[in-house]
């Protein structure tokens, strides 16, 4: 997911209850909830290196112990130092730090897995991924939802996190807007979206009586975990009607080995179905409110063309083996492509494609 995602994840879950660990726990939440991203920089400008190792040990269950060891290394380190300038200030105990960083490290996770693009928790052990096919990698909703949930609970005094709030509102407002524009959102999403968005900000500045910000993130977090369900639910209802119009359409049909379901952005109940059997995809446009299921192209995957010994011990090829959830290739002009039916199959250029010459050939 992206970044803000992460962040307001961490500062709900401080609000929820883990800042009465010490004035140290919200900073730690957010720098735990983001942390496993500080590999991005390290792997940019390589992509068969990104593809082999985002999300790879610094998003398993071993790499965030290490993670939280150095996180509350840090936190005790600073709170050492600045005991001997302050005497009376308390220092945070080690395995209290160790624990509410691995919760927010935890919900980096989580949060990763939600998308098509999936996790590998299990490394350096298992490489197996792990897809929720849940949301889209950037998701307006959850901005919108967590981000009332914490704009609603910030006390009166909190002027400057409300001025940051109705920033980061107008932020979200220029993508949704942008994506109606490109015509990836509809008017009504569009719509609905700046109705809501502007009604947080109305409470944002006048609250209810009685809110606190533990209530107001609870209430959040119980929303998003709604907005989840039926997220969970669509995607799920839309994997099986794309099997079932491809069972009653398919001649013959052929077993289908394995499929994903891709959210479309802003509008989780809009998902690009792959189907994948033995020799080909089969690609589905699936629409849960208006409950139609269109049928797109498929695509041969061709894998006889990377089966040359000589292709398969380059690194983008075992970068593609150990990313592409679709694997397929094309054998064109002394070329051959190595894609990932996820990004090829339904509009668009395949950003995650390597396009190397045939053993033996000379690109042109």
């Amino acid at each position: 997911m992206d970044n803000l995602t992460h962040t307001f994840i961490g500062w709900t879950l401080a609000r929820a209850g883990f800042d009465r660990f010490g004035p140290w726990a919200t900073p730690v939440l957010l720098v735990a909830a983001n942390l496993p991203d500080a590999e991005v920089p390290l792997l940019f400008g390589d992509k068969a290196m990104y593809l082999a190792y985002h999300r790879g040990v610094s998003h398993s269950f071993l790499g965030f112990v290490l993670e939280a060891l150095v996180v509350s290394l840090v936190v005790c380190g600073i709170a050492w130092v600045r005991r001997k300038r302050e005497p009376e200030s308390p220092p945070p105990k080690f395995l209290a730090v160790m624990f509410v960083a691995l919760v927010g490290l935890l919900s980096h996770l989580l949060l990763d897995f939600l998308n098509t693009y999936g996790v590998r928790p299990l490394l350096p052990f298992d490489g197996r991924w792990f897809y929720g096919d849940m949301l889209f990698i950037a998701d307006p909703w959850s901005w919108l939802i967590l981000g009332a949930g914490l704009l609603i609970g910030t006390r009166a005094g909190g002027v400057v996190l409300k001025i940051i709030g109705t920033i980061l509102v107008l932020g979200a407002f220029s993508v949704m807007a942008y994506g109606f524009r490109n015509d990836v959102v509809s008017q009504h999403v569009f719509f609905a979206w700046i109705g809501l968005a502007v009604l947080a900000l109305v409470v944002n500045f006048w609250p209810p009586r009685g809110i606190t910000p533990s209530r107001a993130a609870w209430s959040g977090l119980s929303a998003w975990t709604l907005y989840l369900l039926m997220a969970f639910f669509a995607s799920r209802t839309a994997t099986a009607r794309a099997m079932e119009v491809y069972l009653l359409n398919a001649a013959p049909p052929q077993p289908i080995i394995t499929s994903s379901a891709s959210s479309a952005p802003a509008a989780p109940w809009r998902h690009t179905v792959v189907l994948q059997t033995e020799n080909e995809l089969f690609v589905y446009a699936v629409d849960e409110i208006s409950g139609t299921v269109e049928y797109k192209t498929h695509l041969r995957r061709n894998l006889d063309c990377a089966a040359s010994p000589a292709l398969q011990n380059t690194r983008e090829y075992k970068a593609w083996q150990s990313f592409a959830r679709h694997p397929c290739c094309e054998c064109s002009d002394g070329i051959i492509t190595l894609f990932d039916g996820r990004y090829r199959g339904f509009g668009g250029a395949d950003w995650t494609a390597f396009h190397l010459p045939q053993p033996g050939e000379r690109p042109n």
